[in-house]
C-alpha cells in the first residue's frame, strides 16, 4: 500500500532561522570513545562512548548510531566500566548501578543499584569494575570490599562480600578472567580510609573448594589506588598500578603472584591505556617524563620497550587512546577522544587512520569565505576551503599562544602568553615574532585592525598595566600606562570613539593616553565583556549571569536565563545579532551552547545546536556565515537570514509528495515544476546525510534510506526551484 503525504507550497517567500551545520569534521565519529570491541560472534569492531561505532570491515567505514546511555562519558571517569558478552548483550557500571543492553548498546536497563552501605560515604555503594568469563558469570566490584556475582547472564547478581568498614579500609578496584574462568580481582588495603600513605596493592582469586579468597601483595614503593590485573596465560599476568602523585607502574608475575617484576617502560611517568596479549607484546600508552604523550611497545612482556611513532596530532588530547583491543595477536585497533580510531596489521608495530580525531581549537579566526586558522595552543590548523578540512603547520609545532586575530589572509597576528606574539603574513607563509617592549607577566589580550595593533597586559618589573600600540604592524610600538587598574588586564575592545580595557574588576576606556573608570565591581568578578556602543555594554560574571548596561556603566541589570549551570566565554556581534557562547551543564557533563539576541543583548534565546562536548571555545563570521567550533576539532557554520523559497501553486495537487510514512527502505518525492539538486536528511540534533537520488517517472525520484538510523528527520529538497522542506520518519 502507498501512502501520500501531499504538502502545498505557495509562491510566497518565508523566512526561517536557518540551522547550524557541522561542517568539520565530515565523519559522525567525533564524540569521546570509552571501549573498543570485537564482537565475539563475526569480525565486527565496535567503539563505544557517547555515541556507538560499528565497522564491518576492519576499520575501513564506520556506521555511527547514537544510544540512550544513562550518563555521559568523560576523560578519566571514575566508577565507571564497560563490557560486551556478545554482539548484542553487554553491562556497564557507573556509580552504584548495574546496566545491560540486548541490542548492542543502543538502550540500557538497569539490572541492579545499591545504597550506601555507610551514610558517611556515597561511594559505599560504587563499582569499578565488571567483567565476565562467558555469557552467564560475571563479577562486579567496587570499594568497601564490594564483590557481586552472577551467574544467568546478568539478570540476578548476588552479594559475595560487601560492608561498611573504615578502618581498615578495602578498595576492589578492576576484575578479570583467565582463559579457563579463573577470575582476579585487584585492589588495595589501608588502615583507615582517611590515609593517604601505607597502601597494601594485591591481586586475589578464590581457593578452588573453599570460600575464602588468596591475596598476593605487589611491593612498589607508592601508594596506588587503583590495580588493574591483564591475564596473558595460565598463571601469568600483568598488574597496572594507578592514580598515585608520584608515577605509574607496571608489574608483571609468571607463576601466579609468588613472584613481581616490575615492567614498567623507564621513559614513562603515567600510563593511562596498557593492552597485554599472550604473544608478549605489550602496549603502553600514557606520558613520558617530558609531559608528552607516548605510546611504548614490547615484544618480551616487557622486559624491554620501544617508543612507537602514532599518526595522531602532537597537540591531540591526552586520552587519543583510550582502550586497545586485538581480533588476533596481529590485527587490533585503539580508540580514543574525538572519535580517533587507528588500526594495525602488525601487532602495534606500525599504525594508521582509520577516523581521525582532532584536538579542541581553543581559537580561531575565518579571514574570508576560505581561508582560515585554528589553534590548540601549540602551532596552528589552517583552511582554504571554508572549514571543510584543517591541516596542521608542521614548521609551527614550536608555536605557543591563545589567540589570535587577523585583520585579512595577509595580515594577522598570534599572540596570548607572555611575549609570544608573532606577526602572520601571506595566508600564514611567513610568520615573524614581534618584538614588545615591555616584558608581559603572563596573559595578555591583544586586538588589530588595518595595520594597527592593540595590546594590553601586566609586566613583570616593574608590575604596573600598560596599553601598546602600533601603527605599522608591530615594527614600532608605544607604550602607555594605565593607572589605577590593579587586577590583570583580560580583554581589549574598541568602539568609534574609545578603547575598552576589562580586568575582573573593572572596566577603563580611553584613547590611548588617558583613562576613565566606566564601571568596577566589588562583588561578582567580570569574566568577559562586549562593547555594544558607548552607552551599551554587555558583561559576563563568575556568578553565572549576564548582566547589561544602557547608561556607559552607570548601572546595569540582569539579562536572560543565565544561572550556574550555564557558562558564557564570550561574545560576538554579527550585523545586529549577538551570540554569546561557552556551555550548559546537562547530567553532570558540558555541552557547548550558544544563545542569540536580537535586541542588543536585552533578551535571550538559546540556539538549536547539534551535539557538542565540553565547551563552543571560540566564534567569527564572515559576511552572512556564523562559525563556531567546540568539542574535537569540531566547527560549525550558521548562515544568516537563510530564505526558503516556495514554488507556484498550481492547484490543490500541487507541491512536493513523500511517501510512504513511515518509510523503510526507500522513500520517494515528486516535485511539480522543479529539478532536485540535492537531497538531505536532517535529524533533530542537527545530524545530516547526504544522499544520492534516481529519477524513475518524470518527476519521481527515489532515495535509499538504508544508512539513516530510523528516527524523525526533515527532508531538505535543494532544487532547481528553491529549497522544499518536510518533516518524514524512518522506522524499521
Amino acid at each position: 500500500m502507498k501512502f501520500k503525504l501531499v504538502v502545498v507550497l505557495f509562491f510566497t517567500v518565508t523566512f526561517a532561522h536557518a540551522q547550524w551545520e557541522r561542517v568539520h569534521p565530515l565523519s559522525d565519529l567525533n564524540r569521546f570513545i570509552h571501549h573498543a570491541q570485537i564482537q565475539r560472534t563475526g569480525n565486527r569492531w565496535m567503539a563505544f562512548g557517547n555515541d556507538v561505532a560499528i565497522s564491518d570491515d576492519k576499520g575501513g567505514h564506520w556506521n555511527v548510531s547514537t544510544h540512550d546511555l544513562p550518563f555521559v562519558f568523560k576523560p578519566d571517569m571514575k566508577y565507571t566500566d564497560v563490557t560486551f558478552v556478545s554482539d548484542d548483550v553487554g553491562f556497564i557500571v557507573f556509580q552504584s548501578s548495574i546496566f545491560k543492553t540486548t541490542d548492542g548498546g543502543h538502550s540500557w536497563n538497569t539490572v541492579l543499584t545499591l545504597q550506601p552501605s555507610n551514610d558517611k560515604y556515597l561511594y559505599s555503594a560504587y563499582f569499578h569494575a565488571i567483567a565476565f568469563a562467558n555469557e552467564s558469570e560475571g563479577y562486579a566490584v567496587g570499594d568497601f570490599e564490594k564483590i557481586f556475582h552472577t551467574q544467568d547472564g546478568g539478570e540476578h547478581w548476588e552479594e559475595i562480600s560487601w560492608s561498611g568498614v573504615t578502618s581498615p579500609f578495602i578498595a576492589y578496584t578492576d576484575v578479570a578472567f583467565d582463559e579457563n574462568g579463573h577470575v582476579y580481582v585487584g585492589g588495595y588495603e589501608v588502615s583507615d580510609i582517611l590515609m593517604n600513605f601505607g597502601f597494601e596493592e594485591f591481586v586475589m582469586s578464590p581457593v578452588a573448594g573453599e570460600s575464602r579468597w588468596e591475596r598476593s601483595f605487589i611491593t612498589t614503593g607508592f601508594d596506588f589506588r587503583v590495580v588493574t590485573p591483564q591475564v596473558v596465560g595460565e598463571h601469568k599476568y600483568f598488574v597496572h598500578l594507578a592514580r598515585t602523585q608520584a608515577t605509574e607502574q607496571i608489574f608483571f608475575t609468571e607463576d601466579d603472584g609468588q613472584h613481581w617484576d616490575e615492567r614498567t617502560p623507564t621513559e614513562m611517568r603515567l600510563v593511562r591505556t596498557l593492552e597485554c596479549l599472550s604473544s608478549g607484546v605489550v602496549l603502553a600508552w600514557g606520558e613520558d617524563h617530558q609531559y608528552q604523550s607516548a605510546l611504548f611497545r614490547s615484544d618480551d612482556l616487557g622486559e624491554t620497550w620501544t617508543r612507537i611513532a602514532l599518526p595522531i596530532f602532537s597537540q591531540q588530547d591526552d586520552f587519543a587512546i583510550t582502550d586497545i583491543v586485538f581480533e588476533t595477536q596481529q590485527v587490533g585497533f585503539a580508540v580514543g577522544a574525538g572519535g580517533s580510531v587507528l588500526t594495525t596489521t602488525d601487532a602495534g608495530q606500525t599504525w594508521q587512520v582509520s577516523n581521525a580525531g582532532y584536538p579542541a581549537f581553543f581559537s580561531f579566526d575565518v579571514v574570508d569565505a576560505k581561508v582560515g586558522f585554528a589553534s590548540s595552543g601549540v602551532g596552528f590548523f589552517e583552511t582554504n576551503n571554508g572549514g571543510a578540512s584543517w591541516s596542521f603547520a608542521p614548521a609551527s609545532d614550536s608555536l605557543t599562544f591563545l589567540d589570535m586575530a587577523f585583520a585579512s589572509a595577509d595580515q594577522g597576528m598570534f599572540f596570548g602568553w607572555r611575549n609570544s606574539y608573532y606577526g602572520v603574513r601571506q595566508k600564514a607563509a611567513v610568520i615573524e615574532r614581534l618584538t614588545l617592549p615591555v616584558n608581559f607577566l603572563s596573559l595578555s589580550a591583544a586586538m588589530q585592525k588595518g595595520d594597527s595593533m592593540f595590546v594590553v597586559g601586566m609586566t613583570r618589573s616593574p608590575m604596573k598595566n600598560v596599553f601598546l600600540r602600533s601603527g605599522d604592524l608591530g615594527e614600532s610600538w608605544e607604550t602607555i600606562d594605565i593607572p589605577n587598574l590593579s587586577s590583570m588586564p583580560t580583554q581589549i575592545e574598541r568602539s568609534e570613539k574609545y578603547i575598552y580595557v576589562s580586568t575582573s574588576s573593572g572596566i577603563r576606556r580611553g584613547k590611548g593616553v588617558s583613562w576613565n573608570v566606566v564601571s568596577d565591581f566589588s562583588q561578582d568578578a567580570l569574566e568577559s565583556m562586549m562593547v555594544i556602543d558607548d552607552d551599551t555594554i554587555l558583561g559576563y560574571f563568575s556568578s553565572g549571569v549576564v548582566k547589561r548596561t544602557v547608561d556607559g556603566g552607570k548601572t546595569w541589570s540582569l539579562v536572560g536565563n543565565f544561572s550556574s549551570v550555564t557558562s558564557v566565554k564570550d561574545f560576538i556581534k554579527v550585523k545586529d545579532i549577538i551570540f554569546a557562547y561557552g556551555w550548559e551543564i546537562l547530567n553532570s557533563a558540558s555541552f557547548g551552547a550558544i544563545w542569540r539576541s536580537n535586541d542588543n543583548g536585552a533578551t535571550w534565546k538559546k540556539e538549536v545546536f547539534p551535539i557538542c562536548d565540553n565547551v563552543i571555545n571560540d566564534m567569527d563570521a564572515v559576511d552572512d556565515v556564523v562559525y563556531a567550533t567546540g568539542g574535537y576539532g569540531l566547527v560549525f557554520a550558521l548562515t544568516l537570514d537563510e530564505t526558503v523559497t516556495g514554488v507556484e501553486s498550481y492547484g490543490a495537487q500541487s507541491g512536493i509528495e513523500i511517501y510512504p510514512v513511515p518509510g523503510d527502505k526507500y522513500l520517494f518525492f515528486e516535485l511539480d515544476g522543479a529539478e532536485p539538486i540535492t537531497c538531505t536528511m536532517i535529524d533533530v540534533s542537527g545530524r545530516r546525510w547526504t544522499l544520492p537520488f534516481n529519477c524513475e517517472l518524470n518527476a519521481r525520484w527515489r532515495i535509499d534510506v538504508t544508512t539513516v538510523p530510523p528516527g524523525v528527520y526533515t527532508m531538505m529538497i535543494n532544487s532547481s526551484r528553491g529549497y522544499f522542506r518536510k518533516r518524514t520518519v524512518i522506522a524499521r
